[in-house]
């Protein structure tokens, strides 16, 4: 390698020679040409610098699992510069199939290097998805993690005589699980439909998994339900505002229910909108003021695209509507004064103990975010098809933090 090394930059000396002795002919190339020579001959030195440095292996232990792999890169690139037989390489293997249980071998396809768009997925799952723009984001370290919550928020406070001794009070404390799931998105395109595609089928493709991750997002956060068949992974806020005790992290808070059903009769869209000026501007409001008093100023509203042409026709005994004008750009429409988000993943149910709304501090309904949105491409896979695969994949959880901090509206049964 270094003999290699030795000749390389002897060629550039000799290529930087004859772009100075044919500088008039080369004219405003010259500067060019200077620069990416320079670039190249930098890049030759810092590999010769590199060499030439003591070659050490790592040691096996008091290190990160994360910090081992940093090094296995490292350790790479000197044992290909010093022509030094591969070691560790095994161990190193071992420990990157340990952080990532899904790396296939290489008969299977190779491992699947991700590619930096990371950036761009978010993008995509943060404007078309609610559930990443609501929830109180918490990174979570491993697979499971524990959180601890207090069961009822407060303290006692006792009134002393002078001179005695202060009583013992404080928060009870329990805990709730974030337990991260994997989501799997893949699809496959041809070599041709690459090449003779008139848009960017890429990042069209990109776009359509991010959308699809944002969605099964919103699915999970509004919908959810680990008792339906097939079971979802997590129960979602819709499910557990119509849950009679509401549990927080299983048995730890539980409370009177907290969806509001219109008045009797009220079983339809249709008859919710009629009785705008009467019992459906009541149930909005009983709605709104279910929540704690003092997260109510910090919700938002949830709810359909349909839905929210209905609450838009809903006014008061003054004839005043419900819902406000916001300025675009500055500020969001309200309905009672709170801003909304409409989703097409929100239900849209139009009869009888039909969903219609969510009014809630979304602060505390946790997404934990183990891994995040990851996008790779192979295409060993399918080299016999001449086909690429490309997959997405990212691991959350959801769980609520306090359910006194939201409420639902539902139609009359």
């Amino acid at each position: 390698m270094e003999m290699e090394i030795k000749q390389l930059l002897e060629s550039f000396g000799k290529i930087e020679k004859s772009i100075e002795l044919n500088a008039t002919e080369y004219g405003s190339a010259v500067k060019e040409m200077r620069e990416l020579l320079d670039g190249v001959t930098t890049r030759v030195r810092k590999m010769e610098e590199a060499g030439a440095k003591e070659y050490k292996l790592f040691p096996s232990t008091d290190v990160s699992r994360r910090e081992k792999l940093c090094r296995w890169m490292g350790d790479t690139f000197l044992e290909k510069t010093r022509g030094i037989k591969p070691q560790w390489t095994a161990f190193y293997e071992a420990e990157l199939r340990a952080l990532d249980q899904s790396v296939a071998t290489s008969d299977q396809g190779g491992i699947l290097v991700p590619v930096p768009l990371i950036p761009e997925l978010l993008a995509i799952a943060n404007t078309y998805g609610i559930a990443r723009r609501l929830c109180r984001r918490i990174p979570m370290g491993q697979q499971t993690i524990t959180l601890p919550i207090s069961k009822n928020g407060e303290c006692t406070v006792a009134w002393e005589s002078e001179g005695t001794t202060a009583s013992q009070t404080g928060v009870t404390f329990a805990t709730l699980t974030l337990a991260a799931q994997k989501m799997l998105i893949s699809s496959q395109l041809s070599s041709e439909i690459q090449m003779e595609s008139v848009i960017p089928i890429m990042d069209y493709l990109i776009e359509c998994l991010g959308r699809a991750a944002a969605k099964e997002e919103d699915v999970q956060f509004l919908l959810g339900d680990k008792s339906a068949s097939p079971a979802d992974p997590f129960d979602g806020v819709w499910t557990q505002v119509l849950s009679s005790t509401f549990p927080v992290g299983g048995s730890l808070r539980t409370g009177q229910d907290q969806s509001v059903a219109c008045a009797t009769g009220i079983d339809t869209l249709a008859e919710f909108v009629a009785n705008a000026n009467g019992l459906s501007y009541n149930a909005i409001m009983d709605t709104l003021y279910r929540v704690n008093p003092n997260l109510i100023n910090n919700g938002s509203w949830v709810f359909h695209p349909q839905v929210e042409a209905a609450l838009r026709k809903i006014k008061d005994a003054d004839n005043l509507p419900v819902w406000n004008a916001g300025l675009s750009g500055v500020a969001p429409s309200t309905i009672f004064g709170r801003p909304y988000l409409t989703s097409l993943v929100a239900p849209n149910e139009a009869t009888a103990n039909g969903r219609l709304a969510l009014y809630g501090d979304f602060n505390w309904w946790a997404m934990g975010t183990r891994e995040n949105l990851e996008i790779a491409f192979n295409d060993n896979v399918g080299f016999l098809s001449d086909t690429r695969w490309v997959r997405m994949k990212q691991r959350v959880a959801f769980t609520c933090l306090d359910n006194q901090a939201f409420s639902g509206l539902t139609l009359a049964s």
